[in-house]
């Protein structure tokens, strides 16, 4: 059998805004070949891997919105569902859900760095032609 791995000493260093880009840029890669579950766990954990910001940001307008904070929705189920062994032990995930992690990492991303990849504006401008989303680009303008 041939050994297709690095040799044992390989590694990498790697900064915070590199490995969240990464995934972010990932994720997308993952959606486009609909692998939600995959694009979701990626995206979530650069947005959960950035430090907290002032900035505003989607999950922070999420957060204080009245649907959040009086517990009717949880914009986090299926994050934690593909994270911990919780019941059901199957569930139906949707596009626009994994294409608004995503945008939620990249919003932080940008509130953080102030910057995000050009290609990342084609995935916005996606998420604005299927109706996920407003046009912010646009409205930055």
């Amino acid at each position: 059998m041939t050994d297709n791995f690095s040799s044992s000493d390989a590694h990498i260093d790697v900064t915070r805004k590199v490995a969240t880009q990464r995934q972010i840029d990932a994720a997308i890669a993952h959606i486009k070949k609909s692998e939600l579950e995959c694009a979701i766990t990626l995206a979530a954990a650069a947005e959960g891997m950035l430090p907290d910001t002032t900035k505003d940001h989607a999950f922070g307008y999420l957060r204080r919105h009245s649907a959040f904070m009086n517990k009717e929705v949880d914009f986090n189920e299926t994050i934690n569902w593909l994270k911990h062994p919780n019941e059901p032990d199957r569930k139906i995930i949707f596009e626009q859900e994994a294409a608004f992690v995503i945008f939620r990492a990249m919003s932080k991303f940008g509130a953080v760095y102030d910057e995000g990849p050009l290609e990342w504006d084609e995935f916005s401008h996606w998420g604005v032609e299927r109706g996920f989303w407003p046009d912010f680009l646009s409205e930055r303008s």
